[in-house]
């Protein structure tokens, strides 16, 4: 998979794919929206920091 080459690209690309769908599953899960977007943060910067790459994408419930 090219995001664990360190692709930003890739990995941008993967981001926005799950952009609203991971937030949806961590607000089922917590039931909290404050709670809910640091989950999906969270989940995010863990994965990009697993690809060896710096986070660049901002996740909101908002949109």
């Amino acid at each position: 998979m090219a995001t664990r080459g360190g692709d930003r690209a890739a990995f941008d690309a993967l981001a926005v794919r799950y952009r609203t769908g991971l937030p949806a599953v961590t607000l089922d899960l917590s039931r909290r929206l404050d709670i809910a977007e640091d989950l999906a943060q969270e989940a995010l910067l863990h994965a990009e920091a697993e690809c060896g790459l710096r986070c660049a994408v901002a996740l909101s419930l908002g949109e």
